[in-house]
C-alpha cells in the first residue's frame, strides 16, 4: 500500500504533463517575443542612427563645397602679382577693379585687405551696406588668431547685417608661401548667410533649414518625431575662437522608420496574439480537465 501511494505521488498524470509542457512553452514564448521586440528596435536604432550620420555628413560637404568658393577666392587673389604690387601701393587701381568686377562669380559679398598689422587698406562690397565696410572682428582678436600662425581662417561672424562667413588668406608670393615666410598682408573674404543662401543649402541636402541660438558646446544628436516621421538635428557655426555662434538646425523626412517600426509593432501584436492564444487554451483545457475529474 506504501509502495502504490509512492508511486502515485511520484509520477505526473498524463494530462499534468501536457499542461506543464504548454505552460513551459508559453513562457519560452513570450521570453521570445521580448528578445524579437529588442532586437528588432535595436535593428530600427541601427538603421535610424547610420541615416542619421549620412545625412550630417551631407549637410557639412556641401556647406563645405559651397565655402569653398571663399577659399579658392582667397588663396588665388592672395599670391596674384596686382595684389602683391598693391601692398607696396595702395593706390593700385587695377587690383581694385579685379576685385570688384570678381566678387559676384565667386559668390563673395565683401573684401577686406589688411597690412600685416592689421590695419585696413581697402574694403569692397557687392552691397551698398557700409556696415560692411570694416571687418567684423576686432584688431585684438585678429592679431591673437595670426599669433598663431593660423593664417588660413575659416570662422562665422553674427553681425547686424547677417550671420556672414569668412575665409582669410596670407598675401604672399608662392615662394614665400612655400619657404613659410612672414605675410606681406591678409586677405578676408565673407558671404552672408542670407534666407536666399540657406534654401539654396536646404534644396542641396533635401533637409528644412533654419538657424538658431547654440544650446551648449556640443550639437544636438539626431532626433526622430514619431508622429511628423522626421528627424531633427543640429550642427555648430564655430567664431574665429572655436565658440558656437549659430547652429544650422535641419529636419528631414524618414517614412521608412515609422514603417520600419509598423512592421515590428505588427509582429509583436500577432506574436503576443499567439502566445495569449495558447495561455487561453491552458486554462481552459486545466478547467475543462478539472470539471471532468469532479464529475467522476
Amino acid at each position: 500500500m506504501l509502495k502504490n501511494r509512492f508511486k502515485h505521488t511520484s509520477v505526473f498524470s498524463f494530462e499534468t504533463k501536457i499542461v506543464l509542457f504548454l505552460l513551459v512553452l508559453s513562457v519560452l514564448f513570450i521570453c521570445g517575443l521580448i528578445f524579437i521586440e529588442q532586437n528588432e528596435n535595436k535593428k530600427t536604432g541601427l538603421i535610424f542612427q547610420n541615416k542619421a550620420d549620412e545625412k550630417i555628413a551631407l549637410v557639412n560637404k556641401i556647406v563645405q563645397l559651397k565655402g569653398s568658393l571663399l577659399d579658392i577666392f582667397t588663396l588665388e587673389f592672395s599670391t596674384r602679382e596686382e595684389m602683391l604690387n598693391f601692398m607696396e601701393t595702395a593706390g593700385n587701381q587695377l587690383l581694385r577693379f579685379i576685385i570688384d568686377e570678381s566678387l559676384p562669380s565667386f559668390g563673395v559679398d565683401a573684401v577686406w585687405i589688411t597690412d600685416s598689422d592689421l590695419f585696413m587698406l581697402y574694403s569692397s562690397t557687392v552691397f551698398s551696406d557700409t556696415r560692411l565696410r570694416t571687418l567684423p572682428v576686432s584688431q585684438e582678436e585678429l592679431r591673437t588668431l595670426v599669433g598663431k600662425k593660423s593664417y588660413f581662417n575659416h570662422f562665422f561672424v553674427e553681425t547686424s547685417a547677417g550671420l556672414l562667413e569668412i575665409r582669410s588668406a596670407p598675401i604672399q608670393s608662392l615662394s614665400e608661401r612655400k619657404q613659410k615666410g612672414p605675410p606681406r598682408g591678409y586677405l578676408f573674404a565673407t558671404r552672408i548667410w542670407t534666407p536666399k543662401y540657406i534654401s539654396e543649402l536646404a534644396k542641396l541636402t533635401e533637409c528644412s533649414f533654419h538657424l538658431s541660438e547654440p544650446n551648449g558646446h556640443q550639437p544636438m544628436k539626431p532626433v526622430y518625431n514619431e508622429s511628423e516621421e522626421s528627424v531633427t538635428f543640429t550642427q555648430h557655426l564655430k567664431d574665429w575662437n572655436g565658440k558656437p555662434v549659430k547652429s544650422i538646425q535641419a529636419r528631414f523626412a524618414t517614412p521608412l522608420f515609422g514603417e520600419l517600426n509598423n512592421t515590428s509593432e505588427s509582429q509583436f501584436i500577432l506574436l503576443f496574439v499567439f502566445a495569449a492564444v495558447i495561455i487561453l487554451f491552458l486554462t481552459m483545457f486545466e478547467s475543462v480537465r478539472q470539471w471532468m475529474f469532479d464529475k467522476k
